[in-house]
């Protein structure tokens, strides 16, 4: 499990090299459930299992935060595109 809880990038554990590994290992290794959760969003991580709000989904699609409704129909996207499921 990664869990960024820092607000300014590079001043906690998950730095970029950190994340650069997670990526190499998680390659390595595909069936390897790793969850990512981000106060800073998850654009960054490397593409494994995301879990994320409405106000997260959409600092990562480029878009204002949706309805409940349009959220679940874009977590999808966001799965299609890592190849992982989105929570």
């Amino acid at each position: 499990m990664l869990l960024g809880q820092v607000d300014v990038a590079e001043t906690g554990v998950l730095t970029q090299p950190v994340l650069e590994t997670v990526g190499v290992l998680a390659r390595a290794k595909p069936p390897r459930w790793i969850l990512a959760d981000s106060r800073r969003g998850l654009s960054d991580f490397p593409a494994r299992r995301f879990k994320m709000n409405a106000a997260e989904l959409a600092a990562l699609t480029g878009t204002n935060p949706p309805p409940p409704w349009l959220t679940l129909r874009r977590s999808p996207w966001t799965g299609r595109r890592n190849g992982q499921p989105v929570l």
